[in-house]
């Protein structure tokens, strides 16, 4: 509604309109904006399909409506299919004979299905010819069955075979629904009662809620498809539970075979489906009932090509919930083992079997649960898990991107002289700094590497900042070399390493230095924090060594702060002063940023939420526009504030408070990431018009590589502090944890100043 209020002639927004009505089941508001949505449609055909999807067979006229606005938006196959819908095949085969289209495979199909209806099952046989696709296949054993050529039971067997051949159409999924003994995960399927059985014999896991069983089964095919079979079972122990699961999302384009409420005395209530709801409900889950929910799932290989696969990642430990029995069964197309990547005490994998398919099973039993931590390390590097593949190559993948990338590279004459007018004269550094801005002021750089053609990114303003970069250097005729890049602390990828494992562009030049082309104040030699110390696959150009290419350990552009604050505190308790505030690196980058986004009036209060540690309740009287300054490099923020603290001032050295952010806790079972390192200096003087008194702790705290310093030089009426605050990135393993926590919450007391006023005395 907020974007037609806006865009009232946008159709595509009033056609998402439409069928978010519809979804809702809100259908007669969904007919009413539909009508709204045609009077604006550059044709009455962009929103046929939504037309015939909410009106019906009651609406006088409406199918021959139908099949004419088909034939006339040139969809002849769509109005056969109609016609066919409402057993006219006569007309059907009339059209076809008139207007195929360009479907040739689809007519084929459409014009046997009417000689069925017709009786003209010989026509109909020739029709199909020799296809073998599951719907061709199909109306050949209902042509069977017509003729009587076979009985019941050579129908049933030849619908087995039909389904065991083609698992993953739309069709099979529906067939085994109405027959679950059809599934080619049968030998698999685990009893539910006699799981619930096993699971109320022991002792409870503790929880507000149990998964019983948690059961995957994956049959991946050598056609680059696959199908998953999901068994879950989910006690329900408390009321809270049974709020929270009653109302059950299943994935898109599942089939579900069984889902319902089986309740502590036996029953099956099953779920119910309401049109303006994207759940299922399951009626009356209570206290002490379970949720059972099997369904399949179909997709793809999980792999880029047809002749591997790769599951997804399974994690045996619940971060939600505990487990009480988990079973992991990945069968690959043929009788050749597949290989698999178990981690961090995962189960031993154990080999089956599926109907001359080799796979692999991983069971659990009593997993219990482990919650994930606040500012945690990446799940794979603590939690047991496992993965199973077969035929990943990372060479196949690299010379499969790089002809992406090379694809992408589509340069004009046009794009060659906007780079070279940018790059200019000079310097290699000089030109690179140039066509880095001009690439950035350019491109908005929110699309993928390869999406879109680095030609059209500078005219159209939509692409990849460091594909388009890449390309102007080439024409500028500056070497270089585009990386995608990983951090240093990573999952570990086994035997199934893939280019997208490596997720960061960043372009290296042939002096040796790094450019990281995406964001802002990105100055020459920047590389973000956690990619320090990783590696990275080279995509461009063409024929260099695959790598991985070692990224620098140190940073050439550092993160640090340099804050300057000179302050007077009046008389009357007011005070007054200015700051000077130095951002380098990832914090640059950051707050740069957020102040593009503000309107001018709302920048200073972004300073006084910046200021809010050091001052407390203040307001920003001036501030320099911070977005004049260079666009690449340093942010210097230069502002005026204004407080009125009274007779008790307390002042911080612009806290990062370390314990509050990673020392709440006193140990932990996860070691802890910091993603950003500290590296601050505060200068910090105070004048009074009277004497005060100061409280503070001056020193050094230190604990490993952290470290903070504090010197004072106290007058009666004035106050000079200096601090230096450091903070190594990284992950702070488990075994350090609790002595860095009680050197943050230290440093959090530390890096206030307690001020006041001190009452003169007479004798």
């Amino acid at each position: 509604d907020a974007a037609l209020a806006e865009a009232p002639d946008a159709w595509p927004v009033h056609q998402t309109r439409v069928r978010a009505l519809a979804t809702l089941g809100r259908a007669d508001e969904a007919r009413a904006a539909l009508r709204e949505a045609e009077a604006v449609a550059p044709d009455r055909c962009a929103l046929l399909d939504d037309r015939a999807a909410l009106e019906d067979d009651r609406t006088a006229g409406f199918d021959d409506r139908l099949v004419a606005a088909y034939t006339a938006c040139e969809r002849p196959l769509d109005a056969v299919e109609r016609l066919l819908t409402l057993k006219r095949p006569e007309a059907a085969l009339d059209r076809l004979d008139h207007d195929a289209g360009d479907d040739a495979e689809r007519a084929r199909k459409l014009r046997a299905r009417a000689l069925v209806a017709l009786g003209q099952l010989d026509e109909a046989r020739d029709a199909l010819g020799d296809a073998d696709d599951f719907e061709s296949a199909r109306l050949a054993i209902d042509l069977d069955a017509a003729s009587g050529a076979v009985n019941e039971a050579d129908t049933s067997a030849a619908l087995t075979a039909l389904v065991a051949d083609h698992p993953t159409a739309h069709e099979a999924l529906v067939f085994i629904g109405a027959r679950p003994e059809w599934s080619p995960f049968a030998a698999f399927a685990l009893d539910s009662e006699a799981a619930i059985a096993a699971y109320e014999a022991t002792v409870p896991l503790p929880g507000p809620a149990v998964r019983v069983l948690d059961h995957s089964a994956s049959l991946y095919f050598a056609d680059g498809t696959s199908l998953r079979w999901v068994h879950e079972i989910l006690a329900v122990r408390s009321r809270e539970a049974a709020e929270t699961y009653g109302e059950l999302a299943l994935p898109d384009q599942v089939q579900p075979l069984a889902v319902y409420t089986r309740k502590a005395d036996g029953r099956r209530l099953f779920a119910e489906e309401t049109p303006e709801k994207e759940t299922l409900s399951l009626p009356d889950l209570d206290d002490g009932d379970y949720v059972v929910a099997i369904y399949l799932e179909p997709g793809d290989n999980g792999y880029l090509y047809d002749s591997g696969f790769l599951t997804p990642r399974a994690y045996f430990r619940g971060v939600d919930l505990p487990i009480f029995h988990q079973r992991l069964e990945v069968i690959g197309p043929d009788d050749t083992p597949p290989d698999h990547q178990r981690v961090h005490g995962a189960p031993p994998a154990e080999p089956i079997a599926l109907d001359g398919r080799a796979g692999v099973r991983f069971e659990a039993h009593g997993v219990p649960l482990w919650p994930p931590e606040a500012d945690s390390v990446p799940a794979g590097l603590w939690l047991p898990s496992a993965r199973v593949g077969r035929r990943v190559s990372l060479r196949d993948d690299v010379d499969y991107y790089r002809d992406r990338v090379l694809a992408r590279r589509r340069r004009t004459a046009r794009f060659d002289a906007w780079a070279r007018a940018a790059a200019g004269e000079g310097t290699v550094e000089k030109r690179v700094a140039r066509l880095s801005r001009a690439v950035r002021e350019a491109v908005d750089g929110a699309g993928g590497l390869v999406a879109d053609d680095a030609a059209l990114a500078v005219p159209s303003g939509e692409g990849n900042r460091a594909l388009t970069l890449s390309a102007a250097l080439e024409a500028a005729g500056i070497a270089h070399r585009l990386l995608l890049a990983r951090p240093k602390v990573h999952v570990g990828a086994g035997p199934f390493l893939q280019v997208m494992d490596f997720p960061y562009p960043l372009i290296q030049l042939a002096s040796g230095r790094f450019i990281d082309p995406g964001p802002d104040r990105a100055a020459p030699g920047f590389v973000p924090f956690p990619l320090l110390g990783g590696d990275a696959l080279v995509v461009w150009p063409p024929d260099a060594p695959l790598g991985p290419v070692a990224l620098p350990v140190e940073r050439g552009v550092p993160d640090r702060r340099t804050v300057t604050l000179r302050a007077h505190w009046a008389e009357d308790g007011s005070l007054t002063g200015e700051v000077v505030d130095r951002l380098e690196g990832q914090e640059a980058i950051v707050i740069g940023r957020a102040f593009e986004r503000l309107d001018p009036e709302d920048r200073p209060r972004l300073i006084e939420r910046l200021l809010l540690g050091a001052v407390g309740a203040a307001t920003v009287t001036a501030l320099d526009d911070p977005t004049a300054q260079p666009p690449d490099g340093p942010l210097v923020l230069r502002y005026r504030f204004r407080a009125t603290p009274g007779p008790t001032l307390r002042l911080g050295a612009f806290p990062v408070q370390p314990g509050r952010r990673y020392g709440r806790v006193g140990e932990r079972t996860t070691p802890l990431a910091i993603d950003l390192p500290v590296d601050q200096r505060v200068h910090l003087t105070l004048t009074s018009d009277r004497p005060f008194a100061a409280k503070l702790r001056p020193g050094t705290l230190t604990e490993g590589a952290a470290s903070f310093a504090l010197t004072a030089d106290v007058h009666d009426d004035e106050i000079e502090i200096e601090t230096h605050l450091v903070v190594p990135g990284g992950a702070i393993s488990t075994d350090v944890y609790a002595g860095f926590a009680r050197w943050a919450r230290d440093v959090d007391d530390a890096e206030r100043v307690r001020l006041g006023a001190r009452q003169e005395t007479t004798r």
